[in-house]
């Protein structure tokens, strides 16, 4: 096994698996075009066939824990779809133009004073992260969208804003200020599941794409 760091995960997971996974098949992944951050090339090359070759043999776990070594240790993002990756170590990476598609979520609250299209954004992304089995990332938009006031129903495939969603300082047609009460919670109208997206809980995986999906990562 290989030695484990800081955050949890071994920090040469690659090198435990070479055995099964030499890293020798080629894989078509680009490096973004305008990323010039500092990273071992070749090392992350040889990630990136393992995880290839692991996806072959249906091997999800171990092709979901190479990623998280590339995301973890290198700062290495990938984007299977559009068959890219670059180093966020770099700044905040190289602008990539990618079409998340729209999402299918409806609203079912009224409340003025919301960011919809800034929502509108994450909740694509996330929906995009769960047809690509990207959990780990779903998860964090989803916590993103919560910080931000905004309740998802996965099984009702909708979503609901709170008073804590209203934009700062935004006045309602009465004249109140969004900061005159409390914020609370506001109300649940479907009853947000419990769980993440990861593979391993919640319900995610058999909501994605009309009720298809599989845990761990899809087969190339």
């Amino acid at each position: 096994r290989g030695d484990r760091g800081r955050g949890g995960y071994d920090e040469d997971f690659s090198r435990s698996v070479a055995g099964r996974y030499p890293g020798r098949m080629r894989h078509e992944m680009m490096r973004a075009d305008g990323d010039t951050a500092r990273v071992d090339e070749e090392k992350v090359n040889i990630i990136l066939s393992q995880r290839i070759e692991a996806k072959r043999n249906k091997d999800f776990f171990t092709s979901d824990r190479l990623r998280d070594q590339l995301r973890q240790q290198f700062g290495v993002e990938v984007m299977d779809r559009e068959c890219k990756w670059w180093s966020m170590r770099g700044g905040q990476g190289p602008a990539i133009n990618v079409d998340y598609g729209r999402h299918d979520y409806a609203r079912t609250d009224d409340l003025p004073g919301v960011d919809v299209e800034e929502i509108d954004k994450l909740l694509s992304q996330r929906l995009h992260a769960r047809r690509t089995h990207d959990y780990f990332h779903a998860d964090n938009l989803r916590s993103q969208l919560n910080r931000m006031g905004v309740e998802v129903d996965d099984r009702a495939r909708s979503w609901t804003a709170t008073e804590r969603a209203q934009k700062p300082g935004f006045e309602d047609h009465n004249g109140r200020r969004d900061d005159d009460e409390p914020r609370g919670g506001g109300r649940r109208r479907g009853g947000s599941p419990e769980g993440g997206d990861s593979a391993e809980g919640g319900d995610s995986p058999e909501r994605v794409d009309g009720g298809k999906g599989a845990a761990g990562e899809s087969e190339e």
